[in-house]
C-alpha cells in the first residue's frame, strides 16, 4: 500500500468544501448588515440594538475568516499526517511524509513521524533478522538432529556388520578349538576300543567255565592281558575323552551365548559369565600370542543391558589387546589381564595388554569411525568406534590410557541399572 499526498490532499479539500459552504450563509448575512450600517439604511433603527446586531454579525464573520483560515492551514497537513500513520499502521513503510521542510509546529510533528517511522523500520529488520536467525537455527539443529540420526543408524549398521564379520573371524578359530580336543577323544576312544576284544575274550571264557567247571582257560587269557596297565590307562583315557567332550560342549554353549544373545533389549545378565564366554569364543586369537588372566569380582552385580552388545566390546577390547602384543613382536608371550569390580552404582571392566602401546597422537583419534593405525588389510578402523558407540548408548563411559613401547589398559564404566537409570541421575 502506497499513499500519495495528493490523493490525502484532495480528501481533505472535500471535507473542507463541506464546511465552508456550511458558512457561507451567516457570512452574506453579516456582511449585508455592515454594508446597509455602512450605507445609513439601517440608522433608524435603534442605534443600541443596531450596533449589537452588528458586532455579533461581524463576531460571526469573523468566526468564519478564522475557522476558513484554519482548516485551510493546519487541518489539511494534520489530515495528510494521519493518513500517513494509518498507511504506516498498516505496514506501508515506503509512504512519504509531507511537510519535512516546514519551519513551524506542523514541521515538527512530521520530523518527529519520520523518526518514529524510521525506529519502526529498524525495529521490524532486527525483530524480521531475528526471525530468520531463529528460523535459521531451528533449520540448522533439525538438520543436526537428522545427521545425528542417520549416524547412530549408520554405526548401528556397521556394529552389526563388523559383528557378522567377528563371528566370520572366530569361526575357522573356533573349529580350531573344537578340532584339539576332538582329536585326543578319538585317539582315547581307539585305545579303548582296543582293549574291548581282550577284555571279551577273557569274559567268554569266564562264561564257559561257568557251564563246564574248568577255570583253567580263564586263568590263561586272564594271565595274558596286563592288567596293571590296563588299570591304570583305560581309565584315565575314558577320564580325557570325557574332558574332551564337556571342552567341546562349552565351547558350543559359548558360540550359542555369543551368537544369539538376549536379544535388543536391555536385560539383566552376569557380566563375569560374558567375559569367560568372550575369552573361550576368541581363544584361537590371543592364545598364540598371549597369556590371559581373569581377575573378575565374584560379588559383581547383574548388569543391566545388552549382552549381544557388550559381548562386542568385549570381542573388540581383546582382539584389540592381542594385535597389540602381536604388533610389539620379540618373540615372548605376552600378557593381556581382564579385571572387574564394583564401584557406587556401577561396574568396572578393564582390558591391559603388554602390547606396542599407542601415541598420544593417535589416543586422540583413537574412537573415530574408519581411523587405523594398522596396515592396510590388518584393520578397518571400525572396532574402538563402535565400541565407544555401545558404551555411549548403554549410559557409559570409556577411556584409555598407554604408554608407546609397554602396553595400554581400556577401562570401561557402565551404569548397573542401564542407560535410562544413568540419564535420571544425570537430570
Amino acid at each position: 500500500m502506497s499513499v500519495s499526498i495528493r490523493s490525502m490532499g484532495v480528501f481533505s479539500k472535500g471535507i473542507g468544501l463541506r464546511i465552508l459552504l456550511s458558512y457561507i450563509p451567516p457570512s452574506i448575512i453579516a456582511w449585508s448588515f455592515f454594508y446597509l450600517y455602512i450605507s445609513g439604511m439601517i440608522g433608524s433603527v435603534n442605534s443600541g440594538v443596531s450596533t449589537y446586531i452588528l458586532f455579533g454579525l461581524s463576531a460571526i464573520a469573523i468566526g468564519c475568516g478564522i475557522v476558513l483560515w484554519l482548516f485551510m492551514t493546519i487541518v489539511p497537513p494534520l489530515h495528510n499526517i494521519s493518513e500517513v500513520i494509518r498507511a504506516m499502521k498498516l505496514g506501508d513503510d515506503n509512504v512519504d511524509i509531507p511537510y519535512l521542510d516546514n519551519a513551524d509546529e506542523i514541521g515538527e510533528i512530521a520530523h518527529s513521524i519520520a523518526i518514529l517511522r524510521r525506529t519502526m523500520t529498524e525495529k521490524s529488520q532486527i525483530e524480521r533478522q531475528h526471525s530468520e536467525q531463529k528460523i535459521a537455527m531451528i533449520s540448522a539443529e533439525l538438520e543436526l538432529a537428522k545427521i545425528k540420526r542417520a549416524h547412530a543408524e549408520l554405526l548401528i549398521q556397521v556394529a552389526e556388520a563388523q559383528r557378522m564379520r567377528s563371528l566370520a573371524t572366530l569361526a575357522g578359530g573356533v573349529a580350531h578349538e573344537i578340532n584339539t580336543p576332538l582329536q585326543f577323544i578319538g585317539d582315547n576312544v581307539s585305545f579303548i576300543k582296543s582293549w574291548i576284544p581282550r577284555l571279551l575274550y577273557v569274559v567268554e571264557a569266564a562264561r564257559t567255565s561257568l557251564e563246564t567247571g574248568d577255570w583253567r582257560e580263564v586263568g590263561e587269557r586272564a594271565k595274558a592281558i596286563k592288567f596293571d596297565f590296563a588299570a591304570r590307562e583305560l581309565p584315565a583315557a575314558a577320564e580325557l575323552a570325557l574332558d574332551g567332550i564337556a571342552k567341546i560342549s562349552s565351547i558350543v554353549q559359548a558360540i550359542k551365548e555369543f551368537s544369539f544373545p538376549s536379544g535388543k533389549t536391555a536385560q539383566p545378565f552376569n557380566l563375569n559369565r560374558a567375559i569367560e564366554t568372550t575369552c573361550i569364543v576368541t581363544r584361537n586369537q590371543w592364545k598364540h600370542v598371549a597369556e590371559l588372566d581373569l581377575r573378575l569380582d565374584p560379588g559383581l552385580p547383574p548388569l543391566t543391558g545388552i549382552e549381544g552388545e557388550i559381548n562386542q566390546v568385549l570381542v573388540n577390547l581383546i582382539m584389540n589387546a592381542a594385535q597389540a602384543i602381536e604388533e610389539k613382536g620379540g618373540g615372548n608371550m605376552g600378557r593381556i589381564v581382564v579385571t572387574t569390580h564394583g564401584h557406587e552404582n556401577s561396574v568396572v571392566v578393564s582390558v591391559s595388554d603388554t602390547g606396542c602401546g599407542i601415541s598420544q597422537e593417535n589416543i586422540d583419534h583413537l574412537f573415530e569411525l574408519f581411523f587405523t593405525t594398522k596396515a592396510p588389510g590388518k584393520g578397518t578402523g571400525q572396532g574402538l568406534a563402535i565400541t565407544k558407540s555401545i558404551v555411549l548408548r548403554h549410559g557409559g563411559t570409556i577411556t584409555v590410557e598407554s604408554t608407546p613401547g609397554e602396553g595400554s589398559r581400556f577401562q570401561v564404566v557402565l551404569p548397573v541399572a542401564g542407560a535410562a537409570a544413568a540419564q535420571e541421575d544425570c537430570s
